[in-house]
C-alpha cells in the first residue's frame, strides 16, 4: 500500500515481508526519497520514529534514497531499535540487475587498435 503524499507521518508505503516462506510475516514499513544528495542524521532520526508511531509491533524499516545515506544517517538507523533495511541507488540498481528486472542482454563488437601490428610497422619492441 502507497500512503498519501500528506499526513503520512513520515512513512511512504506498507506491506507485509516475508523473510522465510516458514516464517512469520513481518509488517513492513518504507521511506523512499529521491533526491540529489545524501539523506542526514535528522531524516534517520524522523524515519526511526515513524516507525515507532507506526503501531505496528515490531515493524521492519526500509530505506530508500537515490542520494545514498551519510555516515551518521547509516550510524543512527543501526542504531535503531528497529530492523531498517538501507537501499541507496547503487543497491537498487545491483538489485535489478540480479533480478533482470527491466534489463536485456546485449552483444557489443568493438574495434580496437591492434598494438602489435603498429609495434611490427614502426620497429618498436616491448623491451626498449
Amino acid at each position: 500500500m502507497i500512503t498519501g503524499a500528506s499526513h503520512d507521518g513520515g512513512v511512504d508505503f506498507k506491506g507485509r515481508y516475508v523473510p522465510d516462506p516458514q516464517g512469520p510475516e513481518v509488517a513492513l514499513i518504507g521511506q523512499a526519497k529521491q533526491v540529489g544528495g545524501p539523506i542526514g542524521a535528522g531524516a534517520a532520526r524522523d524515519f526511526v520514529g515513524a516507525l515507532a508511531t507506526s503501531r505496528e509491533t515490531k515493524p521492519m524499516g526500509l530505506f530508500v534514497s537515490t542520494g545514498g545515506f551519510t555516515e551518521a544517517a547509516v550510524a543512527t538507523l543501526r542504531r535503531s531499535p528497529y530492523h531498517v533495511m538501507i537501499w541507496s541507488m547503487k543497491d537498487i540498481l545491483q538489485r535489478v540487475l540480479d533480478l533482470s528486472l527491466g534489463t536485456r542482454r546485449i552483444s557489443v563488437m568493438l574495434e580496437v587498435v591492434d598494438e602489435i601490428f603498429w609495434d611490427e610497422v614502426f620497429g618498436e619492441s616491448k623491451t626498449s
